[in-house]
């Protein structure tokens, strides 16, 4: 059984300069993101698809956690965001919609 399935929180506890699969796929799932700072995902934005805290600071990321655990309906808010993208942007889709449209503008000229 996928472990994301049975879970309410995801937490990208490291900087994560490259894709993250395990994030979209927690997105998609339905989860409440807690993520650090300093990574180059876009997907991470501030209450509105995650809580964020500073990886380096024991208080910011137990902040960040308690935050979702004592805001039930704020975590739920962002776990529907969270759905809501993944659907919108990253459907399978939507990706083979846009790289149809690359190969088209690419032949094009």
């Amino acid at each position: 059984q996928n472990i994301l399935a049975v879970s309410d929180i995801f937490i990208q506890p490291t900087p994560d300069h490259s894709f993250n699969p395990m994030l979209i796929e927690a997105m998609g799932t339905g989860l409440a993101i807690a993520g650090c700072k300093g990574g180059a995902d876009d997907l991470i934005i501030e209450n509105e698809t995650a809580v964020i805290f500073d990886p380096k600071d024991e208080l910011s990321i137990y902040s960040s956690i308690q935050k979702l655990f004592n805001d039930r309906d704020f975590a739920r808010k962002l776990a529907q965001n969270n759905q809501e993208i993944i659907r919108k942007h990253h459907s399978v889709s939507t990706m083979i919609n846009e790289t149809i449209d690359v190969y088209n503008s690419i032949l094009s000229k």
